[in-house]
């Protein structure tokens, strides 16, 4: 199964660096993905992200955000692809996708 999502906003970066100080779109896709981070300061926000990645990893899955230059994804073994990719083609908003193996 395959689910993708992409919006034509800020991005990641331009999002979380109104609280966050970051060097590029890579950092600001870990942070989010990997920490939980978000652009709200609110207690309990912020924590969708980890929670798909917690999901998709329970899963055996795969999931790639790409946001602004560059791209993060979190590879199974029966998957390819790399897990850092930067110095993309500049992509103003997000992409998400996930894909789930076959049960």
């Amino acid at each position: 199964m395959k689910i993708a999502v992409m919006d034509i906003g800020v991005g990641f970066k331009k999002s979380l660096s109104e609280r966050f100080s970051l060097k590029n779109d890579f950092e600001a896709i870990e942070k989010a993905l990997l920490h939980g981070a978000s652009r709200y300061a609110d207690e309990g926000r912020g924590h969708g992200l980890a929670a798909v990645r917690r999901f998709v990893n329970q899963w055996n899955g795969k999931i790639s955000i790409r946001s602004g230059t560059a791209k993060l994804s979190i590879i199974p073994d029966w998957s390819w692809g790399k897990s850092k990719e930067t110095k993309l083609s500049c992509f103003p908003g997000s992409q998400i996708n996930i894909m789930l193996p076959e049960v």
